[in-house]
């Protein structure tokens, strides 16, 4: 009689193919959880400088009534936001390459045995724009919340804000 030969790929392997589909998987969250923290990063500190500015009307009515300028008021709501904004987002990079793929390799490599090492290279391109994104949109929202504030007259601002209509004093 004769043997019958059977050959298998690693595609066959159904450990092998799982190992490749969990990588892609892992892979397809790493596109996308960037962005969702950069997105609630950006509403954060749009909210944050807005309010702070909101809440300083005072101080820049004075600042304007003392003979300052508009763009050196605005430089100094900016040069605050982005110095805050730059380093936390450097952290934040940092940690983000570094801990996270850490913590989710670790999760895999109970189901895999044999990886006892895991590299985690930080990516300086993806990093440096998720700094500038944060950056950019800091910067944007903070000259936005200071134009309408420096849009009026020093009276105005040294003054508290009239209440909406239709509110309670």
């Amino acid at each position: 009689t004769v043997p019958d030969w059977y050959v298998y790929t690693r595609d066959d392997n159904a450990g092998y193919e799982e190992y490749g589909q969990n990588a892609e998987r892992v892979n397809n969250i790493a596109k996308v959880f960037p962005v969702f923290f950069i997105l609630v990063a950006a509403l954060v500190c749009m909210t944050t400088m807005t309010r702070m500015i909101e809440e300083q009307r005072q101080q820049i009515g004075t600042l304007k009534a003392l003979g300052y300028g508009d763009g050196v008021i605005a430089v100094k709501y900016l040069a605050y936001g982005l110095m805050f904004t730059i380093s936390g987002a450097f952290v934040g990079v940092l940690l983000g390459e570094k801990i996270l793929p850490w913590v989710i390799m670790n999760a895999y490599g109970m189901l895999y045995t044999g990886m006892k090492e895991y590299l985690t290279p930080l990516n300086w391109e993806e990093g440096g724009l998720a700094i500038l994104a944060s950056a950019l949109c800091t910067g944007v929202a903070t000259v936005v919340a200071c134009y309408k504030e420096l849009a009026a007259r020093p009276a105005q601002l040294m003054r508290p804000e009239a209440p909406k209509n239709g509110k309670r004093i």
